[in-house]
């Protein structure tokens, strides 16, 4: 499988990740991250926080390397690390919760992640 399509099948299965808390409140951190960029007031706080700004910079850096013709290694690393901090923080909350919904919207994430890592 091309590399390219790894790197967008990564940012995808980012997107998917599903978060639960509390009662009746759920998102996946592509609805998250929708409506931190379009409906807060104060983004920049928000962004200020490690659990988004992070995987956030990630996603731009993997973005980034999707669309240039030679993109380095460290680049796609940096980008698992970083967006990896939170895929392992939901990770580790569905499985101390023991919550199949949450540990399989990480799943993806991570066996691409090693696939991708293998490769470059």
């Amino acid at each position: 499988m091309p590399v390219k399509v790894l790197r967008v099948g990564l940012l995808l299965s980012f997107l998917c990740l599903y978060l639960e808390w509390g009662k009746r409140q759920h998102a996946f951190v592509a609805q998250i991250e929708w409506q931190i960029i379009t409906l807060q007031k104060d983004t920049v706080n928000t962004f200020m926080h490690p659990l988004v700004l992070l995987p956030f910079l990630g996603q731009l850096l993997l973005l980034y390397t999707v669309f240039t013709s030679k993109p380095r290694r460290w680049q796609t690393r940096t980008s698992i690390v970083l967006m990896g901090t939170l895929a392992f923080m939901v990770l580790l909350v569905g499985g101390l919760s023991l919550n199949g919904k949450i540990i399989l919207s990480a799943l993806p994430f991570w066996i691409i992640a090693v696939w991708l890592w293998q490769k470059e």
